[in-house]
């Protein structure tokens, strides 16, 4: 990740400064600052429904593209304010963003590329105009600093002290963490729905009986009154989650000095956590390969021992401090989606996973739907 986030990211900073970072940052994602941001995804969910409703029932929807495109209008939109919502921008940083994540994921396999190889130019040159954007996004926000201090990255970033090296690499390292993780969580959770028609109507009766219609006889939308009633709703993404083997691994540095399974390991140790392994234990999970959102009902959940289900991580106060916001936006997303269509797959697929950075099925996974009455 260092030649695409660079060194000047908050991933590779340790120490007070770390701390300070992420605690800014972490604000911007907090209970507080997340009811702000139902109104955006709302929106984005309504426009979604819309275009959707409008599809032949035969026409198929590439169901990856449909939540990666969500997930970064989402993280655009809420955590870089307005300038996101202009069409043309949001394109090019998600051009150049796939075509940097595709180099990195094939350096997982093949390993870094020589020096001066068209690999490396490829990279460097999407990193380059991606980091333009973001830069010239960080100056016309300066240039026009509101005059109410707000809870968006782009405000804190911009009255920060931070260099402008620090600064956008910040903001490229908060959009990866946020955009391809939700956009998958999203993507696995609907075809986890679609192949599991029990699942899927279990969830549509809770949706129906928490939500309800509203006074024009539209499904309501979820709000922070009700989002913690949707309890089934967040089985499903918890299963998906640990289903999927949505993050197969994390890291980060040793802190003190430890010892696991006789071995010494010293203070500094950069250290792999095998989250993918964790989520697959038969002694944790029996049937590990099963989709069973039952898993993680209420009564279930008091029984898994402590750490038996941490999908963002080991690492205490740097865990992904988005966790909540990534639940936040799945939730309203595939609560208005599956309250308004039936899923289903199209025939003749095959779905093989393939593990990178994060999993993702090895060719693109094809739905159609069917609007509910």
């Amino acid at each position: 990740m260092e030649p695409f986030i660079t060194p000047e990211s908050l991933q590779y900073c340790n120490g007070d400064e770390a701390r300070q970072r992420h605690v800014a940052y972490g604000r911007c994602y907090s209970d507080q600052a997340l009811s702000a941001y139902y109104p955006t995804i709302n929106k984005l969910a309504d426009e979604l429904v819309q275009k959707w409703g409008n599809t032949p029932p035969e026409e198929h929807i590439a169901l990856h593209e449909t939540g990666y495109d969500m997930a970064a209008s989402v993280m655009l939109q809420c955590s870089l304010d307005k300038h996101f919502q202009e069409d043309n921008v949001a394109k090019e940083i998600r051009r150049n963003y796939d075509v940097a994540w595709a180099e990195l994921e094939r350096r997982l396999v093949e390993g870094d590329p020589e020096e001066g190889s068209d690999n490396e130019e490829i990279l460097q040159k999407a990193t380059n105009t991606l980091t333009d954007t973001l830069k010239k996004v960080l100056e016309e926000y300066k240039n026009n600093l509101p005059t109410d201090v707000r809870t968006t990255l782009i405000d804190v970033l911009s009255r920060s002290d931070l260099s402008e090296a620090k600064t956008v690499a910040d903001l490229l390292t908060v959009f990866v963490g946020g955009f391809h993780t939700s956009g998958s969580l999203m993507n696995w959770t609907l075809y986890f729905l679609a192949t599991h028609p029990d699942v899927e109507q279990k969830l549509v009766n809770e949706i129906q009986q928490v939500l309800g219609v509203d006074e024009s006889g539209n499904q309501s939308r979820v709000t922070e009154e009700n989002i913690d009633q949707l309890v089934y709703l967040r089985q499903v993404l918890d299963e998906a989650l640990r289903c999927s083997i949505l993050a197969p691994y994390a890291a980060r540095f040793e802190d003190v000095e430890s010892e696991l399974g006789g071995h010494r390991i010293p203070a500094g140790t950069p250290v792999i956590h095998a989250l993918g392994v964790v989520l697959q234990s038969e002694d944790l999970y029996p049937d590990p390969t099963k989709f069973d959102p039952e898993r993680f009902s209420p009564e279930n959940r008091k029984k898994l021992p402590p750490f038996a289900f941490e999908p963002f991580g080991f690492a205490g106060k740097r865990k992904c401090m988005g966790w909540k916001f990534s639940f936040l936006e799945s939730t309203i997303i595939l609560t208005a989606i599956v309250g308004h269509f039936k899923l289903s797959m199209v025939p003749g697929q095959k779905m093989e996973r393939k593990y990178g950075l994060v999993t993702k099925p090895a060719e693109e996974m094809w739905i159609t739907v069917t609007k509910r009455n």
